[in-house]
């Protein structure tokens, strides 16, 4: 699909990543690398300093990074990536690198899942023994992996990685809900990084096809979250703001709307009150039907808000 007019926008503002207009164009990645159709999954683009992005080639995925005139020599100093094994392509006309997944997830302990010599390996060691397989769900580089592990031909478990210092917190949610009737802590490794948690049957939520019974049944699970304890920590900020300014630095013309909207919401928003304890991404593809009954999943945002972002964020999500 050509670059929209937005995009081909951004790419004349920002020429300090010559690769940019590669890296937004699937099609465009496909025939410089001479694979079969790839499916854009995440970008995350710093204006001026890098743009990375993760597709889907049908098993782990390559991630394309692209880097200022600067930055780009330090990747070419990485001897392990020249290695004829490594199968890293450097595309120096447009400073821009492409790793597969295994390489350029930036998860040093999600590596070996990504490989499949030594995934089965990595899996036993958390599960135990039995025929693992890993189904790639979501790779934010540096970030953050989820996977599906079938065992028996059947959806078993639902893994996450991170890096390590990242972990207190993925586990702290993962417990969170556990207690509150999300899915169970099958088995975790805080030096890996790795949480592993019970694979929910059921489908997540239609909103073209789910019923009013439907809804009414996820408002009462969302308010049984919202009545536990909100814990000590103080609830983040509310982030209409860091939104709505990545949206000014994207598309320059809506950057006066942007802040005028941010300046409202801040007022609109209370400032005061106590907090609940909030989902915090709360949204159709965050609840699962199983056998009829709402199952809330993605718990790692979870923590102390203020109450009427959990609907506010469901029905943003309906409405987009």
């Amino acid at each position: 699909m050509p670059l929209s007019d937005a995009d081909r926008a951004l790419v004349r503002r920002d020429r300090r990543l010559v690769g940019l207009a590669l890296v937004l164009d699937a099609e465009a990645v496909a025939r410089r690398l001479g694979t079969g159709p790839l499916v854009p999954r995440y970008l995350r683009y710093k204006p001026g300093e890098t743009c990375t992005a993760h597709f889907d080639d049908g098993g782990a995925g390559i991630i394309l990074r692209a880097v200022t005139a600067d930055r780009y020599p330090i990747y070419l100093e990485r001897q392990q990536w020249h290695r004829p094994e490594a199968a890293v392509r450097f595309l120096d006309d447009l400073r821009t690198v492409a790793l597969p997944a295994r390489l350029g997830c930036g998860i040093r302990t999600a590596r070996p899942l990504l490989d499949p010599a030594r995934a089965d390996e990595t899996l036993r060691r958390l599960l135990g023994p039995g025929a693992h397989r890993l189904h790639l769900l979501r790779l934010k580089p540096g970030r953050r992996l989820v996977a599906r592990i079938d065992r028996a031909g059947r959806p078993h478990a639902l893994l996450k990685a991170v890096p390590p210092a990242a972990f207190p917190a993925l586990l702290a949610a993962a417990e969170a809900a556990a207690e509150g009737g999300g899915p169970a802590i099958l088995a975790h490794d805080a030096a890996q990084g790795l949480l592993a948690q019970a694979w929910i049957p059921g489908e997540t939520v239609d909103p073209r096809t789910a019923t009013p019974a439907d809804f009414a049944r996820i408002g009462a699970a969302l308010a049984a979250l919202q009545r536990r304890p909100p814990g000590p920590a103080a609830p983040p900020p509310h982030p209409a703001a860091p939104a709505l300014a990545a949206l000014g630095a994207l598309l320059p013309a809506l950057a006066p709307q942007a802040r005028a909207l941010a300046a409202a919401l801040a007022a609109a928003l209370p400032q005061d009150g106590a907090p609940a304890f909030c989902h915090g991404d709360f949204s159709p593809d965050q609840v699962v039907l199983s056998d009829g009954a709402p199952r809330i999943i993605d718990w790692d945002r979870s923590g102390p808000g203020p109450a009427p972002a959990d609907p506010g964020s469901f029905l943003a999500r309906l409405d987009a």
